[in-house]
């Protein structure tokens, strides 16, 4: 059945997801915060968001919308894309416009650092309990360059509400994308939020000119410290085993592209945060994501060398490749 899908945030990844839904047949109303703009007056004058995701033509059934009311009214599904950073903001101030039967989708992978909680709590906190209930996100290696050629991705899919997430995930499956449903809200969201950390880890190994035998050793560590943080918060350690943890972290951490595994590099050639910073030019989410991680870990009484090597390479200490290889001797 075709539905009306707001997508919030125009960005590479709310942009082809708009995409894929537009073309599964669905009508998709696209919005981007009134300080950036400039993407939805391309998506509708070109279709083509030139800014984030160029040399990709969009549907002509993705309309762009200049506010929130707008985007929101009639939205059978609304998919929140925004950076982590200011979601909370942005869904606290749609919340009073969603549509009462309203399905949330969370597409944002991080955690809100003033109350070090995953996004779907926050969102449920703010609204009543049976929209509470249809609250879903999605997780997984989804590089949004690939996805927009169709090539092949699979995701994980998280609700409470078996009946919300067969909604969602039937709007977006198609020939190229699956996804794959769970009730793990947690491991889920957890996957997605801490990934870059370790992102940053692999990319000091690329940095150090350190080979795939300690990368591939460093990954095996990497998703048990995950699963260890996922397991003590309710979440379940075959979660991080699958898509939304090893295949998310596989995705970022072994790519080119990957802004958090470039920092990472920089660190690992000898760059202060500032210097690698400016050299990514793009925001490095896994810095904020690292201290959150790690703040969860201690709360927990949870061990994690490699988060732990990870904030002190943030934070000026010169990584070497003694150190690596220490990691796998404590």
């Amino acid at each position: 059945m075709k539905k009306t899908i707001a997508v919030l945030g125009a960005g590479n990844f709310g942009t082809v997801c708009a995409k894929f839904l537009a073309e599964n047949g669905h009508d998709v109303q696209i919005w981007n915060w009134e300080g950036d703009q400039e993407p939805l007056r391309e998506i509708g004058e070109y279709h083509e968001n030139k800014t984030y995701l160029p040399g990709t033509t969009l549907p002509k059934n993705i309309i762009p919308k200049f506010s929130l009311e707008e985007v929101l009214r009639g939205a059978d599904i609304v998919c929140y894309a925004v950076a982590s950073t200011v979601l909370k903001q942005v869904f606290l101030q749609s919340v009073p416009l969603l549509e009462k039967d309203v399905i949330i989708v969370s597409l944002t992978k991080g955690m809100d650092k003033e109350r070090v909680d995953i996004f779907p709590n926050i969102f449920a906190a703010a609204v009543e309990n049976d929209m509470a209930h249809r609250i879903v996100t999605i997780s997984g290696p989804a590089i949004a360059g690939q996805i927009a050629q169709k090539n092949v991705t699979v995701m994980a899919i998280a609700g409470k509400d078996s009946s919300a997430v067969s909604v969602v995930k039937e709007v977006c499956d198609n020939a190229y994308l699956r996804l794959i449903p769970t009730d793990d809200i947690i491991g889920v969201e957890l996957g997605g939020a801490f990934k870059n950390v370790y992102a940053i880890a692999l990319g000091i190994c690329d940095g150090l000119g350190l080979g795939l035998n300690s990368k591939s050793a460093l990954l095996a560590m990497a998703i048990n410290e995950m699963a260890m943080v996922s397991v003590a918060m309710g979440g379940r350690p075959e979660t991080l085993s699958g898509v939304a943890g090893l295949g998310d972290v596989i995705g970022t951490a072994l790519s080119a592209e990957s802004r958090n595994r470039r920092f990472g590099e920089c660190l690992g050639k000898g760059m202060n945060t500032q210097k690698a910073c400016e050299t990514v030019q793009q925001t490095v989410e896994g810095i904020e994501s690292t201290a959150i991680f790690l703040a969860l870990a201690k709360k927990h009484n949870i061990t994690t060398p490699i988060a732990t090597m990870v904030q002190c390479a943030i934070n000026g200490t010169r990584i070497t490749q003694e150190d690596i290889f220490a990691l796998f001797t404590l």
